[in-house]
């Protein structure tokens, strides 16, 4: 990939997202940068990316290329007609059945690995990712019965993909950390955000899409963990970032064909046509200036994600408890403790996070041999 919408700014949302839940259930992808030269010439950082297919679910979970099924924005990938019909019959079933009916949502329980489901919802949301559902989806199941792999029970689950258009891209006019993802989805039509808005019918579902929500924001997108990663990841990408910003779309007042001369206004025929911006931030400010900028734009949204999007996820749930603190001590050499979905480390001897009090929070205590729980 070239960076997708982030091609001319940070050129890593996309691989840092997807890092960030990369523990979660649903496939993600691997990628390894890359320099590229045509004939010598230099021609460009590119991302080594795993390609969605039936091969890349095999050697993630183990299922035959040739029992995959994988359908991508709405159209099949893998598998066969008969596969992609049981597709579209599932969501004509969940239309027009209500699952606010307890035995109606566990039939759909048995259909699609509702847990997967949540956390991609989860984390497009918080990301504030203004290019999927319907745009830039994809599920897969197996469609012969594994017995001994537990990917391998026939249930649909989930893979995320492309989501660079998101925290903080394209500044004030793009997906700010304020943004309001929860409208944007129960306006949007398709398979993912019509499944989301009927699910959202059962009591069942509203509790772990709360709980595991908070799950995430607090761990997979701590914002300590989430500054980390950013700076090792802009420190790696900054110098081909620029070069490869500068190679397509050079600074101000220069040009890559000498026979073709800097335009009026600032924008310049370079190899990837004609860029008005005046360069990467305007004549006055230099590339490096420009790359810091977006990386602090990332920063930013990250930052001030947690508050707007909790207060955004409390009035869609129509919560009406406390967002309360809560912290667990554990000794991590006898054991770990599980909070809902969330496995921590317990290295410093504490995990702190915030909860929604209108919902249990559930630990679960697993020592390690030789202990137990007192």
């Amino acid at each position: 990939r070239n960076g997708g919408n982030d091609g001319q700014y940070t050129r890593f949302r996309d691989k840092l997202n997807q890092l960030l839940v990369a523990d979660r259930d649903m496939l993600t992808q691997a990628m390894e940068p890359s320099i590229v030269f045509i004939n010598g010439e230099y021609w460009g950082h590119y991302e080594i990316t795993e390609k969605l297919s039936d091969d890349y679910v095999e050697a993630h979970y183990g299922i035959d290329k040739n029992d995959v099924c994988l359908i991508k924005n709405g159209e099949l990938e893998e598998g066969t007609e008969a596969d992609f019909a049981e597709w579209e019959s599932l969501q004509n079933w969940f239309n027009s059945n209500d699952l606010s009916q307890e035995s109606n949502y566990n039939q759909l329980c048995e259909k699609v690995d509702m847990q997967s489901f949540i956390d991609y919802m989860c984390a497009e949301i918080y990301y504030a990712n203004m290019d999927f559902s319907p745009n830039n989806t994809a599920i897969w199941k197996a469609t012969s019965v594994y017995p001994d792999n537990e990917w391998g029970d026939g249930k649909w689950r989930f893979i995320l993909f492309d989501t660079e258009y998101s925290t903080g891209l394209y500044g004030f006019s793009g997906p700010t950390a304020s943004h309001n993802t929860f409208n944007m989805v129960l306006q949007n039509r398709g398979f993912f955000s019509e499944l989301f808005k009927n699910a959202l019918k059962n009591n069942t579902f509203k509790r772990q899409f709360a709980t595991t929500f908070m799950d995430m924001a607090n761990e997979n997108f701590n914002y300590e963990r989430v500054s980390k990663l950013i700076n090792e990841l802009s420190t790696q990408y900054k110098d081909f970032t620029i070069d490869t910003r500068d190679r397509f779309w050079p600074p101000a007042n220069t040009t890559t064909n000498p026979d073709q001369p800097a335009q009026p206004g600032g924008a310049f025929p370079g190899i990837g046509g004609n860029w008005g911006g005046g360069g990467w931030g305007g004549p006055a400010m230099t590339t490096e200036q420009s790359y810091d900028d977006q990386v602090s734009q990332v920063t930013s949204f990250y930052q001030n994600r947690f508050q707007s999007i909790t207060n955004s996820l409390r009035n869609f749930g129509s919560l009406r408890g406390n967002l309360a603190s809560i912290t667990v001590k554990n000794e991590a050499s006898k054991g770990s403790v599980r909070i809902n979905t969330i496995t921590p480390d317990f290295t410093n001897g504490s995990w702190s996070g915030k909860y929604y009090t209108d919902y249990p929070v559930v630990l679960s205590a697993e020592p390690k041999s030789g202990y137990r729980l007192a």
